[in-house]
């Protein structure tokens, strides 16, 4: 196992990312981000407008997320 496979191994490093569903595809979902940004999701199971929490790197959706309304707060 090479170092990168370990530390992710010890850290579990998911770069988790809120989106909406908008459309089902072929080999997943279309989705629109907060920022957004459309982005291409892989998973099954979830309706189109359902919240999801996804990895980033991966596109994989990793669970069902709650519909709230996101805030920026500006920190000076």
């Amino acid at each position: 196992m090479d170092f990168l496979s370990r530390f992710q191994a010890v850290f579990n490093a998911q770069h988790r990312q809120v989106a909406k569903i908008t459309a089902k595809t072929t080999t997943g979902y279309a989705a629109r981000t907060h920022a957004g940004e459309t982005v291409m999701l892989k998973g099954s199971g979830y309706e189109v407008g359902a919240n999801v929490f996804y990895d980033a790197y991966t596109a994989e959706i990793l669970d069902g997320a709650p519909d709230l309304r996101v805030v920026e707060l500006r920190v000076e």
